[in-house]
């Protein structure tokens, strides 16, 4: 009650009639910047509509032109600042220290709805650049923001930086501790960006958070990655450097993608070739070569005799090479071979890269490959292993 009388302590009838028109002016400046700030604001965005550019619809959006029309009556309360000091000192006093933290107030915004500006045109860029330029661009808008709250403490405290300054070296450790977060994820950011690991758009698998799918955003703390079912996964940023991540990028930039996958075959279905197999495998056109090159002579010699296995082998070989959606340029990978024996049967792998990378496309043409497989296997007289299957004495 005592300050708020030393307010006004010797102040005669005059000035306060002078005052309470001031007060009344400097409501009217408040109801103003309203006014402004809503039909301002209303055609600066009927104008960004209207332009081919993109920079100034961003500039809407980061609420920039918000805090510029804030400046106006900012303005007009400085100018009536200096009269009410006239009258009481210590209104005067308390309506410079609230515009000081206006002022402070709008600047702070400015500067970072810019920087934010800036980053939505390097994210239109598309470039590895993207991710250090957005968490230096965070970093430095925390750094605004600390800083603003420093000369806000200052104006209300009266307090010189200097002062401030030499309490925060204090307990510098105790800045670091809180910040540290925030400074490893920045280190990170910056290596990222600087080995090109990973880029927003990238589909990426990191197993230790059950993330498959592709980055959506990253930021100084945490990096978001969208899965395929549609889930949001966030990972630190610091584990993209630190853990095990798998890129998909260089696959989608190829447009190829691997298929290595095996059928079971029982063993006890293995044999030589005899005359009715030359026959059924004669009518199949892929196999003329190798009929060509085996039959003469063949069946003579018992080591050198053809089985089933390996007529079938050689089919898959020739069937993989002949089919227009398996990639060309991958040829010498293109590979059918048989793996170490199971309790199951023996395992016969197709390694191959088709020549799309899109998931639907992919499936399509594995499931059109496998499909073709599991059925043109029976004209070999190889039978698939089944968990469920008991050799009669027939198959013997």
């Amino acid at each position: 009650m005592d300050n708020f009388s030393q307010l006004f302590n010797g102040i005669t009838l005059d000035q306060i009639q002078g005052l309470l028109i001031i007060l009344a002016s400097l409501v009217g400046v408040i109801v103003l910047h309203f006014v402004l700030r809503k039909f301002l604001i209303k055609i600066t965005s009927r104008i960004a509509r209207k332009t081919a550019t993109q920079w100034d619809d961003w500039l809407i959006e980061e609420r920039f032109f918000h805090h510029l029309v804030g400046f106006i009556p900012l303005g007009l309360i400085r100018y009536f600042e200096h009269q009410i000091a006239e009258i009481s000192s210590g209104m005067g006093s308390a309506i410079h220290m609230l515009v000081r933290l206006v002022t402070i107030w709008f600047v702070t915004h400015l500067i970072t709805s810019v920087n934010r500006v800036f980053v939505k045109y390097v994210e239109e860029k598309g470039n590895y650049n993207i991710i250090a330029v957005s968490n230096l661009t965070q970093f430095a808008n925390i750094l605004i923001y600390a800083f603003g709250l420093i000369l806000g403490i200052s104006a209300v405290l009266r307090l010189d930086l200097n002062t401030i300054f030499t309490g925060l070296s204090a307990i510098t450790a105790v800045v670091l501790l809180v910040f540290k977060d925030t400074l490893t994820g920045f280190v990170s950011s910056l290596q990222i960006a600087n080995s090109k690991i990973v880029r927003i758009g990238h589909w990426v698998t990191i197993d230790q958070y059950n993330a498959d799918g592709v980055v959506e955003k990253i930021n100084l703390f945490n990096t978001s990655i969208r899965n395929f079912d549609k889930t949001i996964v966030t990972v630190p940023t610091s584990t993209i450097m630190q853990g095990a991540v798998k890129n998909w990028n260089s696959m989608a930039q190829s447009n190829t993608r691997r298929i290595k996958r095996s059928i079971l075959l029982d063993v006890n279905s293995f044999r030589f070739l005899n005359a009715d197999d030359w026959a059924h495998l004669g009518e199949l056109t892929i196999m003329h070569d190798y009929i060509n090159k085996r039959k003469t002579g063949g069946e003579t010699q018992t080591d050198k005799r053809p089985t089933n296995i390996g007529a079938f082998r050689y089919y898959l070989e020739q069937y993989l090479s002949s089919r227009g959606d398996i990639s060309p340029a991958n040829r010498d990978t293109t590979i059918v071979r048989q793996l170490e024996m199971t309790t199951q049967g023996l395992p016969l792998q197709i390694y191959c890269f088709t020549n799309s990378s899109k998931w639907v496309e992919y499936e399509r043409i594995q499931s059109d490959l496998f499909e073709h497989i599991l059925t043109v296997v029976k004209i070999f007289g190889l039978q698939l292993y089944q968990l469920n299957h008991i050799s009669s004495p027939t198959d013997k």
